[in-house]
């Protein structure tokens, strides 16, 4: 085969025929149909995609409010949860969280390896795997701000999906 007509196979390729074919090509067109088809497909139309964990999807649910511990409204400590293995970073931490309609928010700390869930006084979930469990602070409400606790991690706001 010379040059020339390994360039003429790749012009007729380039040049599609104007009128549909009797049988499929077996490889997608580059346009969509005209149409929708009118019956759903018989077979998934392919594997699922990941679950929302990289920082830009998880980061949706919080936001940074400062360092340290976070605050209610009326600069109340909230009851908390506290989990320490690996450093936690703001979604390492955020996915260690119990949700539960009562998660205010969350302050993590990578230096101690500490990762606090804060939640509504009086509303800490059951079920969960932390060490250690903080049941007797009066903090209730959104997270407003941050304390000047000796805790060095960053406070973060949940914000559940709407």
């Amino acid at each position: 085969m010379n040059a020339w007509t390994k360039a003429g196979e790749c012009n007729d390729a380039l040049n599609p025929t104007v009128s549909p074919s009797a049988s499929p090509t077996g490889s997608p067109s580059s346009e969509p149909s005209s149409e929708p088809s009118t019956q759903p497909s018989l077979e998934p139309t392919g594997v699922p995609s990941e679950s929302p964990s990289s920082s830009s999807q998880t980061a949706a649910y919080y936001t940074n409010v400062g360092v340290r511990f976070c605050t209610d409204g009326s600069n109340q400590e909230y009851d908390y949860l506290v989990y320490s293995s690996t450093p936690y970073d703001a979604d390492q931490c955020f996915s260690t969280c119990p949700v539960s309609n009562d998660l205010v928010g969350f302050s993590a700390e990578g230096i101690g390896n500490w990762c606090i869930c804060h939640y509504n006084d009086g509303n800490l979930p059951t079920g969960h795997s932390a060490p250690l469990e903080v049941p007797e602070n009066p903090g209730t409400g959104p997270v407003e701000g941050s304390d000047d606790d000796d805790f060095v991690g960053n406070c973060y706001k949940y914000h559940p999906a709407q």
